[in-house]
């Protein structure tokens, strides 16, 4: 059973899509003239079964409750708890694997729908854009933390290299000593002979 309440008044417009991963799918549209449609495809290998009620335009601004139920093969509409109406499935009854569910869509197609095919085209092109974003703010954060981290790793070494030079005032003095004592110890070592 699904259960849905509208306001609108624009035309066409998509109430309510369901598709699984077996390429079915169940659609209530609205179509150009106000009035209800219904399409279900249960079968991938069959057209769907495309149901108009005229029950009357529920494109007029108020508010609007549809019920759908299904039993097996027949799939009964009520309209605003009193106008009923039964349809019998041509195509399968079994409706599994739900992959994605779209509520409440205002079309912009200026021309009828075409039969067979549901109005689902609408958000494709705004997810695409918000995918396109999320993917380079991610793309963003990343660049931020390795830069992050290599200014992090330089002042590491920094820090380090820093730390293992002596502390002493007296650097370059005492490097002279150290040279003038190893050239002292080198030149005492070594032995002159005259023959």
């Amino acid at each position: 059973m699904a259960a849905l309440s509208f306001r609108t008044t624009g035309t066409p417009s998509l109430l309510l899509y369901v598709s699984s991963f077996h390429e079915e799918y169940l659609s209530v549209i609205l179509a150009l003239n106000g009035s209800l449609q219904i399409r279900y495809k249960l079968d991938r290998h069959q057209e769907p079964d495309v149901f108009n009620f005229g029950f009357k335009n529920l494109a007029d601004g108020q508010l609007h409750e549809v019920k759908i139920n299904r039993e097996a093969a027949v799939v009964s509409v009520e309209v605003n708890q009193n106008t009923r109406r039964q349809v019998i499935l041509s195509s399968g009854t079994e409706f599994n694997a739900v992959k994605s569910l779209v509520l409440g869509t205002i079309l912009g197609r200026s021309g009828p729908a075409d039969e067979g095919e549901p109005l689902v085209t609408a958000d494709r092109s705004d997810s695409a854009v918000i995918g396109g974003v999320i993917a380079v703010v991610i793309f963003i954060l990343l660049c931020i933390t390795a830069i992050a981290i290599r200014v992090y790793q330089q002042r590491w070494l920094y820090q380090k290299n820093e730390s293992n030079i002596p502390q002493n005032g007296d650097n370059a003095e005492t490097a002279l000593k150290s040279e003038l004592n190893m050239q002292s110890a080198a030149s005492e070592s070594q032995k002159e002979y005259f023959f």
